[in-house]
């Protein structure tokens, strides 16, 4: 506790205050896109394969009302699909496709913020580094005669605390940033796939709402 004081109370120290902040709302926006990620429901392997069945089986109609009786995320696009099968082939799936991109647009809420965190700490950490050279060269400006080494050695030390604590924070927003990335667009592609294949399917078995 008392070194944590110690460098607080260092110029370079100013500089942890940010980094803090900068923690916090790293930890919240990473908690926050964990639980969505983790409510989010969607098809299962078995639930799809009964739905393309159902598609050949009975029509896209039939295995749309199937897809949005089971309330995934892309419910409102397999609505729209449903809605427009009378609409030409592009002209639906675009439709479609924007109401999916809707959904994609929610669930990548908040991930811009952790790419600035990730940005921001580094730089944060390095500004109180070189404030920390400073004040370490200055002292060294000010002595005469032999130099000991403690004078420079100690506030390096305390100026590189500073660096540390911002890669520490911006390593796991980055790793993060790119899972959560990953596993939308595993979804994402996942949806837009099952649509085109209903889709498809109608176009198939001519049906007209």
């Amino acid at each position: 506790m008392s070194d944590l004081l110690t460098v607080l109370m260092q110029p370079a120290g100013i500089v942890l205050v940010p980094l803090f902040a900068c923690s916090v709302i790293a930890l919240a926006l990473i908690a926050d896109r964990t639980l969505a990620l983790a409510r989010l429901k969607g098809l299962s392997r078995q639930a799809e394969q009964s739905v393309r069945r159902t598609a050949s089986e009975k029509g896209a109609s039939a295995a749309l009302a199937e897809v949005k009786a089971a309330y995934p995320f892309y419910g409102a696009a397999a609505g729209v699909l449903s809605e427009n099968l009378h609409a030409d082939k592009y002209l639906r799936e675009e439709a479609a496709s924007l109401e999916l991109q809707a959904a994609g647009r929610e669930l990548s809420r908040r991930l811009t913020g952790l790419t600035t965190v990730a940005g921001l700490a580094p730089l944060l950490g390095l500004l109180g580094t070189v404030i920390g050279l400073m004040v370490a060269f200055q002292a060294l400006e000010g002595t005469s005669g032999p130099v000991e080494p403690g004078i420079v050695a100690g506030g390096l030390w305390q100026a590189m605390i500073t660096t540390v604590i911002g890669l520490v924070i911006a390593i796991p927003c980055l790793v993060c940033h790119a899972w959560f990335r990953s596993r939308i667009r595993y979804r994402m592609a996942d949806a837009a796939a099952l649509l085109t294949s209903l889709s498809l399917a109608a176009d198939m078995r001519g049906e007209r709402t």
